[in-house]
C-alpha cells in the first residue's frame, strides 16, 4: 500500500518554484531528485519516484563531507546527517546562521529576521561572511540594490533608520572561499551597473506619456488595461475616502495617488525587478516634483506583500492598499478566476487576507459586500457581480479569525451576527472570548440564549411579535425588564454602533437580573395573541440587539 501511496504523495505536493531536470521527463519538483531512502521502522520500503528507486542509503553534505551511509532505521538517519555535515532542523540552522552573522555584524547594522529564515531554509550547513558595495551617490532607489543582494541569497544590512548600508552579509553552504566572495561582489557590481542603464532609460519618459503606455498592457482581457486600472482605482479610493470620514483634500490626494500607482508597470526597472514595484513610481514622481503626500503614498500602495509583512506606514496609506487589493480581487474574479483548492496561482487568497490585515489594523469600518460592490462598480460593472465573491470573502473572514486564535464556535458566531462591517468580526470574537473566560460568562450567556432561544422558536411557529405597549404590560417582572432595558438601551446601541462590544456586554449584564426574573415569572407563548405578542415583542427587541454581538446560537458552552 505504501509502495503505491508514496509516489502519488509525492508528486501531488505543492512548492510556489519548482524546477525540472534532466531530459525533463520527471515530475516538476523543488529539487532534483537524486536518492530515495524510505523506512517503515527498520523495514525498507520499496518505491520508485522521479526515475529514481529507494535504497537504504543516504549522502553527506555534497561539500563538506561527501559521502555515502547506509541507514537502517530513522534513528540511524538523524544521527547521521549530523556526521556527515547536515543539519536537519530548520530553527537549529536559523540559531546557528544568526549566531555566525552576529561574529561579523558591523556596529549599528541590523537586518531582517524573516530573510534571515529564508536564506536558512536554502542551505544545509550554513556560513557567513561579510562583503560590501558602494552605494554613495546612486541616483536609483537603493531597495533595488537590496533586492539584487537578496537574489544573490545573500543578507541586506541596514542601519537604525531603515537604510540600506553598503555591507552585506554572504550566505554559502558549507564553507566561503575568496573565489565565492569576489563572485558574489563581481555579479552584484554587473546587476548594479544593469539597474544604473535601466534607470536612466526609464526617467527619460515623462509621467504622463508612462501612463499612456499601460492602455496597452492587459490586467485582463474580460476587465481591462492597467490604464483602466488606474483609473478605477482612484475612482475606488476617492469614495472609500469620503465614507471613511477624510477630508475632502485627503479624499482628492488618495484619488490621485490611485491614478498614477501603476505607472511603473511598463519601467524596465520594474520588470527586471519586480520587488520595486511601488518604489520605482514614487521615485519617478518625486522627480517631477509631485507633491510628497502623492508619492509616499505610491511607494507603500503594495504592501503588505505577503502574510505577515509590515503594512503601510499610515492610515491614508492602508486605505490606498486596502482599495488597491479590493479592486486587484474583484477584477481577477470577473474575469473568472477563482481559487480551487490549494491551486491560487493569482493569489485571491493572500490579496484577501491583506485587505483584512489592512482593515482591521486601520479600523477601516466598511460593510464588506459594500466594499466589494463599489470595487466591481468602480470596474464599470454592475455591482450585482459582486455577489459571486461573497462566500469566497466570508470564506477567508472565518479564516482569518481562526488565525489569529480564536475557537471555530466563536468565530462562526461573530460572523452570524447582525451587520457586515469588516471591523466588526474579530472585535465580537474577542468580546466573545473574553465573556466566555470570565467566571460569570457562561451564566450570562446562558441568560441571553433564553432569549435568543425563544425568538427562535417563534419564527419557527410563525408567531408574530408585535409593537412594545406599555399598557399591555400585566405582570410586575415584564414591566420590570421593559423598565430596565429603556434605561441601558441608547448606551448599548450607541457602543454597538462604535464597536465596542466589550461596553455593550458589560451594559447588558445589568440586565440579568430582570430577564431571569421575566422568564422565571412570565408565560411568553400566552394563549392570549395580543399578550404574546407583546411580549415577544420585548424579547423581539432585546434579540435584535443581541443578534449585533453575534449569532450565540452557534457559541458552545
Amino acid at each position: 500500500m505504501l509502495s503505491e501511496f508514496l509516489p502519488e504523495f509525492l508528486a501531488a505536493l505543492s512548492f510556489p518554484l519548482t524546477m525540472r531536470w534532466g531530459t525533463g521527463e520527471a515530475p516538476a519538483f523543488i529539487r532534483p531528485v537524486t536518492s530515495l531512502l524510505c523506512l517503515l521502522n527498520d523495514q525498507p520500503i520499496p518505491i520508485a519516484f522521479a526515475g529514481i528507486k529507494s535504497a537504504p542509503f543516504t549522502t553527506g553534505h555534497p561539500i563538506l563531507k561527501p559521502t555515502r551511509r547506509r541507514i537502517a532505521t530513522p534513528a540511524e538517519y538523524f544521527e547521521g546527517l549530523e556526521e556527515t555535515g547536515i543539519t536537519l532542523d530548520l530553527e537549529e540552522r536559523c540559531r546557528v546562521l544568526a549566531d555566525r552573522v552576529k561574529k561579523i555584524l558591523p556596529d549599528d547594522a541590523v537586518y531582517q529576521p524573516d530573510q534571515l529564515r529564508q536564506l536558512a531554509a536554502t542551505v544545509e550547513y550554513p556560513e557567513a561572511g561579510l562583503g560590501g558595495t558602494k552605494i554613495a551617490g546612486i541616483p536609483y532607489p537603493l531597495e533595488i540594490v537590496s533586492q539584487v543582494i537578496q537574489n544573490l541569497k545573500c543578507l541586506p544590512l541596514y542601519n537604525g533608520r531603515g537604510e540600506l548600508r553598503p555591507e552585506f552579509v554572504i550566505v554559502v553552504d558549507g564553507r566561503i572561499t575568496r573565489e565565492i566572495r569576489d563572485g558574489f561582489h563581481w555579479v552584484l557590481e554587473s546587476r548594479m551597473e544593469d539597474a544604473g542603464f535601466f534607470w536612466k532609460e526609464d526617467t527619460l519618459l515623462p509621467v504622463e506619456a508612462r501612463l499612456k503606455t499601460l492602455e496597452k498592457v492587459v490586467f485582463q482581457e474580460s476587465v481591462g488595461t492597467m490604464s483602466d486600472y488606474g483609473r478605477a482605482l482612484a475612482e475606488l479610493t476617492g469614495k472609500l475616502a469620503g465614507r471613511l470620514g477624510f477630508d475632502p483634500a485627503a479624499a482628492e490626494t488618495l484619488a490621485e495617488a490611485g491614478r498614477l500607482a501603476k505607472l511603473d508597470l511598463t519601467t524596465s526597472s520594474v520588470r527586471e525587478f519586480p520587488a520595486v514595484a511601488g518604489i520605482m513610481a514614487g521615485r519617478l514622481l518625486e522627480l517631477e516634483s509631485v507633491p510628497a503626500e502623492v508619492c509616499g503614498l505610491v511607494r507603500e500602495h503594495l504592501y503588505p506583500k505577503f502574510p505577515g509583512d509590515r503594512l503601510p506606514k499610515d492610515r491614508p496609506a492602508c486605505l490606498l492598499a486596502c482599495a488597491d487589493k479590493t479592486l486587484h480581487l474583484c477584477g481577477l474574479f470577473l474575469a473568472g478566476i477563482e481559487a480551487s483548492g490549494s491551486a491560487d496561482p493569482y493569489g485571491l487568497r493572500r490579496l484577501a487576507q491583506g485587505i483584512l490585515e489592512l482593515a482591521w489594523q486601520s479600523d477601516f469600518r466598511l460593510e464588506w459586500p459594500e466594499l466589494l460592490a463599489a470595487a466591481v462598480r468602480a470596474w464599470g460593472r454592475p455591482e450585482g457581480e459582486a455577489a459571486r465573491i461573497h462566500a469566497f470573502f466570508e470564506g477567508r473572514l472565518a479564516n482569518g479569525l481562526e488565525n489569529q486564535g480564536f475557537r471555530p464556535d466563536v468565530a462562526a458566531a461573530a460572523l452570524g451576527g447582525e451587520g457586515r462591517s469588516v471591523t466588526s468580526a474579530p472585535k465580537r470574537a474577542a468580546a466573545l472570548t473574553a465573556l466566555l473566560a470570565e467566571t460569570a460568562g457562561t451564566a450570562r450567556l446562558t441568560t441571553f440564549s433564553r432569549i435568543t432561544n425563544i425568538i427562535g422558536q417563534a419564527r419557527e411557529k410563525e408567531l408574530e411579535a408585535g409593537q412594545v405597549r406599555e399598557a399591555d404590560f400585566t405582570e410586575a417582572a415584564e414591566r420590570s425588564l421593559f423598565e430596565a432595558w429603556r434605561k441601558v438601551r441608547p448606551e448599548v446601541e450607541a457602543r454597538l454602533d462604535s464597536e465596542d462590544y466589550p461596553a455593550a456586554l458589560a451594559q447588558l449584564a445589568r440586565l440579568d437580573a430582570e430577564i431571569n426574573l421575566f422568564f422565571d415569572q412570565v408565560l411568553v407563548m400566552c394563549p392570549d395573541p395580543e399578550v404574546r405578542r407583546n411580549r415577544l415583542g420585548l424579547l423581539a427587541e432585546l434579540d435584535a440587539t443581541l443578534r449585533r454581538l453575534g449569532n450565540l446560537r452557534r457559541l458552545q458552552f
